[in-house]
């Protein structure tokens, strides 16, 4: 049984009290995926979004709104959401909706997050960086996984996304970080 994106987004627990909570979480989550695949880059271009998609959006997902989240709002739930339990009910979703066939071309890249720097000025920048595994025949990621700098490297992550893929017969291109003799 395949279940829907929406479906699987509503499996990420709200973290926000009760109390001044306008959207569902699952409702800004969707946004900001959609927002993305849009090519939005940023928590206005976020609102921009949703706000020139308002009608369109309230129609299709059935939703009683006046009004959908401002950048401030997009900017809230993003600081405080747990990443790594929306990459776990992502990767879910994506790998009952993509069946991988031989021979199929799959992407590994990584990629660092805005925003995500802490410590501007120190040395030893920290931020936050996505590896993701793209189909380029469905268009679509089939797997993520993030990371922080200072605790794993690339290499690492894509080495343990490969392991418990257990891909066989497709082909994975990667970029030259990972064309180094001792891995």
């Amino acid at each position: 049984m395949t279940i829907s994106l929406i479906e699987t987004l509503k499996q990420v627990e709200d973290f926000r009290s009760a109390r001044g909570k306008r959207y569902e979480l699952w409702v800004v989550l969707l946004l900001v995926i959609l927002g993305m695949m849009s090519q939005c880059q940023g928590y206005q271009s976020l609102e921009v979004f949703a706000q020139r998609h308002k009608d369109a959006l309230m129609q299709a997902l059935g939703l009683p709104l006046k009004r959908l989240p401002s950048d401030s709002t997009f900017r809230l739930i993003l600081q405080r959401l747990d990443y790594t339990r929306v990459l776990e009910v992502f990767n879910q979703w994506a790998k009952q909706s993509v069946e991988l066939e031989p021979g199929m071309a799959l992407s590994l890249d990584g990629k660092g997050i805005a925003g995500t720097l802490v410590d501007h000025k120190g040395a030893q920048q920290n931020f936050l960086s996505l590896v993701s595994l793209y189909c380029q025949e469905q268009g679509v990621v089939l797997q993520a996984k993030a990371f922080e700098n200072q605790q794993q490297s690339e290499l690492e992550v894509v080495q343990q996304l490969l392991e418990a893929l257990h891909l066989e017969g497709q082909i994975v291109t990667l970029d030259a970080l990972h064309a180094q003799k001792k891995r």
